[in-house]
């Protein structure tokens, strides 16, 4: 039964380390859900009114961001890749290398 629960137990750390602190609870996914709601509210209702740090402001209580917490989510699939795409060429040629197509009339 808990493994089937996991995604949903640990939905929480999807969202940035900031967070995890303000969403833990005995209920964790009833509590991620109501705290997540509540921020989400209080940011809306500012509309275009505030700027946009404010906004985040009120939804992650810092008007800083960062890419760190989804890195680290993402670290399993990065490392993946690399060994699955060791050894090839990944990605775009350059143009300049390219010979430029004519026209067609």
């Amino acid at each position: 039964m808990l493994e089937d629960a996991e995604p949903d137990i640990l939905a929480f750390y999807a969202f940035p380390s900031s967070h995890w602190r303000k969403l833990r609870s005995t209920n964790p996914l009833e509590r991620f859900n109501r705290e997540v709601g509540r921020r989400l509210s209080a940011m809306m209702e500012m509309g275009a009114s505030r700027p946009w740090p404010e906004a985040l402001q009120a939804f992650t209580g810092s008007r800083e961001m960062s890419a760190a917490p989804m890195v680290e989510y993402f670290r399993p699939l990065l490392g993946w890749l690399r060994e699955e795409n060791r050894g090839r060429q990944c990605g775009w040629q350059s143009t300049a290398a390219r010979p430029r197509a004519s026209p067609k009339r």
